[in-house]
C-alpha cells in the first residue's frame, strides 16, 4: 500500500512574472503547529526544506523575507504593549495590511473561470459572466488593486 506525497511547488515569479516551479518538498502531511507550541520536527524539516530553497535560489527574496521577519517579530511584540509613541499604531496597522497582503490566495483570471465552470454555467447563461466580474472585482479588492466603495448601509467587518 503506498502513502499519499504531497508536492509543495516553489511559487516565487522570475524576471518574466513564470513561477519557478520547483518541487521543495514531498509530504505525507504536515503537522499543523498550534501558536506557540514546538512544532513537529518533519514540520520543522519542511520549513527548512523551504527555507534553504528560497535562499539558494532566489536570494532577493530571501534577503527581503529577513527584513520581514525582523519587523514580524516586532509587529507581535508590538502588539501585546501600550505605547504613547504616535507612530506605534499605524506601524501595527500597516505591517498588518503587509501581511494580510502577502497571505492573500492570488486567484488567477483561470482560476475563477475554472471556478464559475464548476458552477455549471451554460455558456450562454447572461449570469455566467456577471459572477466572473464580480469575483475578479472582489480579488483584486482583496489585493488593494482597486477601491470598491461601499453602500451607506453596509460596512466591512472588524
Amino acid at each position: 500500500m503506498s502513502e499519499t506525497k504531497y508536492r509543495t511547488i516553489c511559487n516565487i515569479p522570475d524576471a518574466e512574472g513564470k513561477p519557478c516551479g520547483c518541487v521543495i518538498a514531498l509530504t505525507d502531511g504536515i503537522k499543523i503547529p498550534k501558536g506557540g507550541e514546538e512544532p513537529a520536527r518533519k514540520t520543522l524539516q519542511f520549513i527548512d526544506l523551504i527555507n534553504s530553497h528560497i535562499k539558494n535560489k532566489h536570494p532577493d527574496v530571501a534577503k527581503a523575507s529577513e527584513r520581514t521577519d525582523m519587523f514580524f517579530v516586532g509587529f507581535l511584540r508590538l502588539a501585546r504593549t501600550i505605547s504613547e509613541d504616535p507612530n506605534v499604531q499605524p506601524f501595527i496597522t500597516e505591517f498588518a495590511q503587509y501581511l494580510q497582503l502577502l497571505v492573500c490566495f492570488p486567484a488567477s483570471d483561470d482560476f475563477i473561470l475554472g471556478l464559475v465552470g464548476k458552477m455549471e454555467f451554460t455558456m450562454d447563461d447572461p449570469q455566467r459572466q456577471k459572477v466572473i466580474d464580480g469575483m475578479r472585482v472582489l480579488r483584486d479588492f482583496i489585493l488593494r488593486r482597486v477601491k470598491v466603495e461601499l453602500p451607506q448601509n453596509l460596512t466591512p467587518a472588524a
